[in-house]
């Protein structure tokens, strides 16, 4: 019989996940470093950067794509649990990914 402790138990999910990640891109040997904000509410990234020598650049498209297909079809439990993940998870976009919410 379920009670209102096992509601209690149960805290909504945030709509963001974010943190860094290291990724292997098609044609790489070394993983990169990059830094993603996932909108769970439209089930997509809204902001992926890669770490460079020269600071934290905006992914392309083809990049940021390749990064969500592997957080949804590769490890679709991270979604599910991304503090095991190393992840954060908050209702608001993290501080780097300000209001831009966009992939090129």
């Amino acid at each position: 019989m379920e009670t209102l402790d096992d509601d209690l138990d149960e805290a909504p999910q945030k709509r963001f996940v974010h943190g860094e990640w290291e990724h292997i891109f098609e044609g790489s040997r070394s993983p990169d470093l990059v830094r993603v904000a996932f909108d769970r509410e439209h089930n997509r990234i809204c902001r992926c950067e890669l770490d460079t020598r020269s600071g934290w650049q905006l992914a392309s498209q083809s990049e940021a794509a390749d990064v969500e297909d592997s957080w949804k079809n590769g490890n679709p439990e991270l979604l599910d649990d991304p503090v095991g993940y190393g992840l954060n998870e908050s209702d608001d976009l993290p501080d780097w990914a300000g209001s831009r919410t966009t992939v090129e």
